[in-house]
C-alpha cells in the first residue's frame, strides 16, 4: 500500500508489445526498473542497468479485504488467492538445485483498508481488493484485475503489491464446470500472483501471463512451462527451502489493517518488516508499475514518486 500522491508522468504500451505466440520456454518476461518495460526470456538483457522487479525476501505477506465482493464472499475469495499463489510456489525447477521456487506468499488475515497505498511512516499491507462500486482505472471496462507493485528504482526490490479485481464490469465464477464457468477467479488470481511476484506479460499464449483472458476459460489457472521458467528464473531454489512455519512475512513498517489516515503512533501494526529502512540509511527512490489482465491487449505503466 502507499500513502503519497502519485505523479503526472503516465505511459501506455499497447498492443504492439505482445506480438508473438511462441510456444517455448524463453517468451516470459518480467517487470523492470527501466521506464521501456519488461525483460524478456533470461539473462543477460539487452541493457544491464535495467533491473528486475522482485521481493528480496523468501516470505511475503498479503491480505484479503474484508468487504471481499457480493460475488465472492470473503472466505471463498482468501481460499482463491491462498491457492493462486499456491501455484507459483509449487512447480520443480530444473536448475542446478532442482526444487521449488525460493518464494513463499503468507495470507496476514483480513485488512479493513481498501486504498491502493505504500506508507512510508506506517504499517501496510499488500492488499486483494474487490471494486464492486465501481473501476476508476483509465482503461475502464478492459481491465479485469490489475496489480500495482511499488519498487526501489536502483534495485528492483518490491517494497508493496496490491491486487484490484473489477467485479463492477465483470461475472466472476469459482465453478470448475466449464458450462458454469464466466470469468473464472482463479485463473485472473493466477495471473495477477505472477505480477504481484514481478512478472510481466508473456509472449505464450498458452501462458498464465499472456495479456488476454477469454471469458469461459480455466486454462490460466495452471502454469504453462513459460511460468515455470519465469518464476523459477525470478526466485531460484535454495538449498534449504523456505521454512514456512518460521519466515518473516511482515510488510515494510510493519503491518497494519488500517490505512495510513487511520493509523497512530504506536497503534494498528505488528512489528517491523525486514529491511525497514533504519534511521541514516540512504532513502531509496521508489516509483510504481500497474499491470493487469484485459479484454484488450493493453499493459499501463506509472513512474510515480520519490519516497522511502
Amino acid at each position: 500500500m502507499r500513502s503519497t500522491p502519485r505523479l503526472g508522468l503516465v505511459l501506455v504500451i499497447g498492443m504492439a508489445l505482445v506480438t508473438s505466440a511462441a510456444s517455448n520456454a524463453h517468451a516470459y518476461c518480467r517487470a523492470s526498473t527501466c521506464a521501456e518495460g519488461q525483460l524478456c526470456g533470461p539473462p543477460p538483457w539487452d541493457d544491464p542497468a535495467c533491473k528486475p522487479l522482485l521481493w528480496k525476501r523468501p516470505c511475503v505477506g498479503v491480505s484479503v479485504q474484508v468487504d471481499a465482493s457480493e460475488e465472492v464472499p470473503y472466505p471463498l475469495a482468501v481460499g482463491v488467492v491462498e491457492e493462486s499463489f499456491r501455484a507459483w510456489e509449487q512447480p520443480v525447477c530444473e536448475t542446478a538445485v532442482p526444487g521449488p521456487p525460493n518464494i513463499h506468499v503468507q495470507n496476514l488475515g483480513p485488512i479493513l483498508c481498501n486504498r491502493i497505498e505504500y506508507n512510508s511512516n506506517a504499517g501496510n499491507a499488500n492488499v486483494v481488493v474487490f471494486r464492486d462500486a465501481t473501476w476508476t482505472h483509465p482503461d475502464g471496462p478492459h481491465n479485469i484485475a490489475l496489480t500495482t507493485v511499488t519498487f526501489d528504482t536502483r534495485t528492483g526490490e518490491i517494497y508493496d503489491a496490491d491486487i484490484e479485481v473489477n467485479t463492477h464490469g465483470f461475472p466472476f465464477t469459482t465453478s470448475d464446470n466449464l458450462e458454469e464457468v464466466q470469468t473464472d477467479l482463479l485463473s485472473v488470481m493466477t495471473h495477477e500472483a505472477g505480477h504481484f511476484l514481478g512478472l510481466a506479460h508473456a509472449e505464450d499464449a498458452n501462458a498464465t501471463m499472456w495479456p488476454n483472458y477469454t471469458s469461459g476459460s480455466l486454462l490460466p489457472r495452471t502454469l504453462a512451462a513459460d511460468d515455470i521458467a519465469a518464476i523459477c528464473e525470478a526466485y531460484p531454489p535454495a538449498e534449504e527451502p523456505v521454512d514456512t512455519a518460521r519466515c518473516n512475512p511482515l510488510p515494510r513498517h510493519g503491518f497494519s489493517p488500517e490505512c495510513a489516515a487511520k493509523q497512530t503512533e504506536g497503534d494498528c501494526s505488528v512489528g517491523r518488516g525486514a529491511g525497514t529502512k533504519e534511521a541514516g540509511a540512504a532513502v531509496p527512490a521508489l516509483a510504481l508499475v500497474a499491470l493487469g489482465f484485459v479484454g484488450a491487449r493493453r499493459i499501463r505503466a506509472r513512474s510515480a514518486r520519490r519516497g522511502r
